[in-house]
């Protein structure tokens, strides 16, 4: 929302940072340009002489001088540029002039150009020879502001050259009613030698100034009536740019002008530029009153009509030349016309409810400074975007007019996070906070189902599930492309990962667009998917690249926060349906972050393998104190946790499925002998080590031994869960090596491990029995059941990695071994040392 020299300082700051401000399709008459003297009021700039070092120069040049001079009273803005040319990069990058101006209201003089070759300058100024062109570059958001750029290819530019040009630029946009704000750049992309900046204003004027990131304060000298802030500086070092910045980050040096006394002032200014229609007639009010009657005048449902109305029947698109850069046209022409920007739909958005009753105002925000507009000056210059704010029994709702094909009724309908938002309403315009509403989630299921008849064959079977905001952007992106466009994209997403993949049925979409909810159904078919490798086994390679999606890059130089695709709700499932079975047991990852979460789960369950994938971003950056944590689990979760290699043994041809009745009653039969064994030593008298004449005796157990009574207690529980997740009972884990040399080796390391934890099950549950009782014989059970806990699970990671075939199959780690030894360690030489042990377990 630009001064009258404003779009002047985006021009060159644009340029400084190497935006392409050309294009070459014009949409209106071609405006002129002129050559006049440098205005009486410019004061002249000797250039230092100093160059930067030559590592420091990225496109091949660097400014020797950038001089920029505002009068803000006779509304002129005065460049003056010195450019150099160090190497063949910069004559390809730095040897052409490019101005922006908007001939709505500017006019652009040329003073003087000059080619400075070995200390001979040389005139380059032939006004004649400079095109201008539209350069609509918003064009793609469909949004047309009639900026023109005057643009000339030098000829003839070498290395070693200065370009050397000055012009001047002015015309204020009327509809800023004189007043004066200003955004001065100190710091660009390239190298300064050299840096002025000046700017002369009344000094009537009650101006505000607030620098950012350390850039300097002006020095100020009275020029008569008027005040001059001035700006120098010598060997400006370049901002480089750094990736995923969020958008509120600006790293730039600059400094804030403004004439605006607070927010209110400006809601003043907005309110005379937009003032509310008294009252909408003719076909708008038609429009508006069959809306009510269709909602049955329920103020909600009729809002809800109101929104979506504009919204998708009114399309994007805006003509924002002069003052109708802020201002919005009128309701009547832009509902006539079924077209307008973000203001013109507000406004009539607007207007419709305030017809039909409805309390409602115009509010602007800030698409890219978020809540970060609260640290700004008060200036029309921060805001631009137009939202609306209503209130329907003394609630108050947020709507964009802009978001068209969104879903769901007011209370659920999403809304961006726009921070805080200058909402227009008499006697009084302040900032807001602006209720944003960004739930929404995706959860998406692979199916692959593999056939029994043709070998290494899949089907494909996937079911996406589109909630909130997601739904709100699928639709839109629905609305733009063909169902065809959308089934060729969906299949070349899967022909990377199976170049043989075909489609078996067309695209099946189920849009519930009131709950907000899109299905989307796939069908595939993958001739090659699986692939046999040396062993003879076959193997599939998976990847969550749904989740991936949501990681960033992150720099190891990065300084700022990083900007993440927030909000990201990802429920991701991938299952494998087999004849052949499975041997993989549960894994499981989980990180649990501040600002996200992530969470994976592998296990087998029957014939189907299901690997589940949880992601979500609790915030959209990333602190810089935060960055190294999240840039180490990025790169855990992408090289680590997303791929998978599984591996199907087919040579077992049809496995049996079902419960392993077997696994179960030799369950029952070690547990019912273990309790017998536990009966007999109760029953057994066990003299105590501490004479109860000699040593105190404690009457309940208590200090450290609460810690293994507590392990004694938890462990049955525990044990049980695991065996019942982990397959032991499931007959399609038992075969999973059937028809494999390992067959054999493999059930009985099943067998081991089962075992194993029956006994660890049965003697924790007699340790917590013995120990309640202050049975004498608990410590040596104790030591027993610590020693048996650490030989089970070393020899549970031991074995597999002996026993050929078997390598995969593992329950155990170095963890497990790891954590069995410590308590082990901890526990064994405290039940044989402790006096407590001894005093507390005294009954025979």
């Amino acid at each position: 929302m630009p001064t009258f020299a404003k779009m002047h300082v985006y021009a060159l700051i644009a340029f400084l940072v190497g935006i392409d401000l050309l294009s070459d399709t014009p949409v209106f008459g071609q405006p002129t340009l002129s050559q006049s003297p440098t205005p009486q009021w410019v004061a002249s700039i000797v250039p230092n002489g100093l160059r930067p070092e030559t590592k420091k120069i990225s496109d091949g040049y660097y400014f020797k001088l950038l001089d920029y001079q505002l009068h803000a009273e006779q509304q002129v803005a005065y460049t003056h540029i010195i450019r150099e040319i160090v190497n063949e990069s910069g004559v390809q990058y730095g040897a052409d002039i490019s101005v922006t101006f908007s001939p709505a209201y500017q006019q652009l003089r040329f003073h003087e150009l000059w080619i400075i070759r070995d200390g001979k300058r040389t005139n380059a100024l032939h006004i004649n020879k400079f095109k201008v062109v539209a350069i609509e570059q918003d064009a793609a958001s469909f949004i047309y502001n009639g900026d023109y750029s005057a643009y000339l290819v030098l000829d003839d530019i070498r290395v070693g050259d200065q370009i050397e040009y000055s012009y001047s630029i002015t015309g204020q946009n009327p509809v800023f009613e004189g007043r004066f704000f200003e955004d001065v750049y100190l710091q660009g992309s390239v190298p300064i030698s050299q840096l002025h900046t000046s700017i002369l204003v009344s000094a009537s004027r009650a101006l505000k100034v607030k620098t950012f990131n350390d850039a300097p304060a002006p020095t100020i000298q009275p020029m008569g009536q008027l005040l001059r802030y001035q700006w120098k500086r010598d060997m400006v070092e370049a901002m480089q740019y750094e990736s995923y910045t969020p958008s509120w980050i600006n790293t730039y040096q600059y400094v804030q002008l403004s004439e605006y006394a607070d927010w209110e002032a400006v809601g003043e200014w907005a309110q005379r530029v937009n003032p509310l229609p008294a009252a909408i007639g003719g076909t708008l009010a038609a429009k508006t009153d069959e809306l009510l009657r269709q909602s049955d005048q329920d103020p909600k449902k009729f809002a809800n009509a109101a929104i979506r109305f504009v919204q998708d029947e009114i399309r994007y698109t805006g003509v924002e030349i002069g003052e109708y850069s802020h201002k919005a046209h009128q309701p009547d022409k832009v509902f006539s016309q079924r077209h307008g920007d973000c203001k013109d739909k507000s406004l009539l958005l607007v207007s419709m409810l305030r017809h039909a009753g409805i309390n409602a105002q115009l509010a602007l925000v800030s698409t890219t400074l978020i809540d970060k507009i609260k640290e700004r000056l008060p200036s029309p210059s921060v805001f631009d975007h137009a939202i609306v704010r209503f209130e329907i029994d003394d609630k108050p709702y947020w709507a964009d007019p802009t978001i068209s094909h969104q879903g769901g009724d007011l209370d659920t309908r999403s809304m961006p996070i726009y921070g805080s938002a200058l909402v227009l309403e008499s006697p009084r315009s302040e900032l807001t906070p602006v209720a944003s509403n960004q739930s929404g989630s995706i959860q998406c299921e692979e199916q692959y189902i593999l056939s029994p008849d043709e070998e290494s064959t899949a089907t494909l079977v996937v079911e996406t599930i589109y909630n909130g905001h997601e739904a709100d952007q699928l639709r839109s992106q629905l609305a733009y492309s063909s169902i065809w466009d959308t089934e060729k994209n969906y299949l070349d997403y899967y022909s990377k990962l199976y170049p043989e993949i075909t489609s078996t049925d067309s695209l099946h979409i189920d849009d519930d667009r009131e709950l907000n909810r899109i299905t989307l159904l796939e069908y595939y078919r993958i001739p090659a998917f699986l692939a046999k490798n040396e062993t003879g086994y076959h193997t599939v390679d998976l990847f969550a690249q749904m989740i991936y999606d949501r990681l960033p890059t992150v720099p190891a130089t990065k300084t700022q926060p990083i900007a993440v695709n927030y909000p990201s709700d990802v429920a991701y499932r991938i299952t494998i349906v087999s004849p052949y079975g499975w041997n993989m047991r549960r894994s499981n990852f989980f990180l649990d972050r501040d600002g996200y979460v992530f969470g994976t789960s592998t296990f087998a369950k029957a014939d189907t393998l299901i690997m589940e994938y949880q992601f979500k971003y609790h915030t959209s950056a990333i602190p810089v104190s935060k960055l190294s944590e999240f840039a180490a689990d990025v790169k855990t979760i992408a090289d680590q946790q997303l791929s998978s290699t599984v591996t199907i043994n087919t040579a077992a041809g049809a496995i049996s499925r079902g419960f392993a009745w077997y696994a179960f009653l030799w369950s029952l039969v070690l547990l019912g002998l273990l309790v017998y064994l536990g009966f007999l030593a109760y029953r057994r008298p066990f003299l105590p080590k501490a004479d109860p004449e000699m040593h105190y005796q404690y009457e309940r157990v208590g200090g450290w031994l609460i810690l293994p009574l507590l392990t004694f207690l938890v462990s049955p529980v525990v044990i049980s869960i695991s065996l019942i997740t982990s397959g032991y009972f499931d007959a399609a884990i038992w075969n999973g090596h059937q028809g494999a040399p390992s067959n054999i080796p493999f059930k009985l390391l099943i067998a081991f491990e089962l075992t194993g934890n029956l006994i660890i099950m049965g003697l924790s549950v007699i340790c917590a029995i013995f120990m309640l009782k202050r049975k004498a014989m608990l410590p040596p059970l104790a030591i027993g059941f610590y020693l048996l806990n650490f030989v089970f699970v070393l020899f549970d990671f031991l074995l597999p990695q002996v026993i050929p075939g078997l390598k995969a199959s593992p329950i155990g780690d170095v963890s497990s071994v790891i954590k069995a030894f410590v308590f082990a360690a901890v526990w064994i030489p405290y039940f044989m040392l402790s006096s407590r042990v001894r005093e507390t377990f005294v009954n025979p």
